[in-house]
């Protein structure tokens, strides 16, 4: 299915699309101001492909399930995303992902158990990934590279070659996740000025709940660190404020090239 044109599609059933092409996308939309309400995918290339340079786009409920590439896709250069209360289950690629874009929001989604991650950005600013699930996944449960976004109240548990919650770029936030029980790295912040991790609880995952890497000018506070080879792992970090933080039951913590 494709729409080429500003609409919205508010369905009173839930509105069940099958990809016959498993070349193109199960839904294909490629104009703006586009809201798309109710409705459940399956196969495809794409579940639902959000075409380049877009903007004002709002999937809301939307099911995309084992598409063989990525569930629900946002192109290049897209502004004003909106992606809320959808679930990404089964695919092949990463459930959620949106590629060099501005103004986006994943809220409240469902993204698990993909093959590649649970929600991906890749070079998005002013963003907001809150109050997902991204539980369970190939690759890291949320992998961001972006600045001037929040990452809040999300749950990533069980990923597997990646962390729960990885974040690259200045300006961040993240606050009040839980990240536990991931096979190497519960939150990893890296390449960053300026940025918040805060409230965070990060357990019992393989290798170390939380590093920060490359961060200057930032706050570590408030966080619960449990049950870990490694508690935290700082490097190559200075001018930070890192405290208030409850570490139990680590090995021990690995401070490298550090001030605060």
């Amino acid at each position: 299915m494709v729409v080429e044109k500003a609409i919205n599609i508010n369905a009173t059933r839930q509105t069940f699309l099958v990809g016959v092409d498993r070349s193109k996308a199960t839904l294909s939309i490629r104009s703006s101001n586009v809201t798309v309400d109710t409705l459940e995918t399956r196969r495809g290339l794409y579940g639902v492909e959000v075409c380049s340079g877009k903007t004002g786009v709002v999937l809301v409920k939307v099911d995309a399930r084992r598409a063989d590439d990525v569930g629900i896709l946002v192109g290049d250069y897209a502004t004003d995303i909106s992606i809320v209360d959808s679930i990404a289950i089964g695919n092949f690629g990463d459930g959620i992902a949106i590629a060099a874009s501005s103004s986006a929001s994943i809220l409240n989604c469902i993204a698990r158990p993909n093959a590649g991650r649970g929600v991906f950005l890749n070079q998005v600013a002013n963003f907001e990934v809150a109050g997902n699930r991204a539980d369970d996944n190939g690759g890291a449960g949320i992998e961001i590279f972006g600045e001037s976004g929040v990452v809040q109240d999300n749950s990533c548990e069980g990923n597997v070659f990646g962390p729960g919650i990885f974040v690259v770029g200045d300006h961040n936030q993240l606050i009040d996740n839980v990240a536990s029980d991931n096979v190497s790295i519960g939150i990893l912040l890296a390449d960053s000025q300026d940025s918040i991790v805060r409230g965070n609880t990060a357990c019992e995952n393989g290798f170390s709940n939380l590093i920060v890497n490359g961060v200057s000018n930032s706050m570590v506070v408030d966080n619960e660190l449990c049950r870990s080879f490694l508690g935290a792992i700082v490097e190559h970090a200075e001018n930070n404020l890192i405290e208030s933080n409850r570490i139990e039951f680590a090995r021990r913590i690995v401070s490298r090239s550090f001030s605060s």
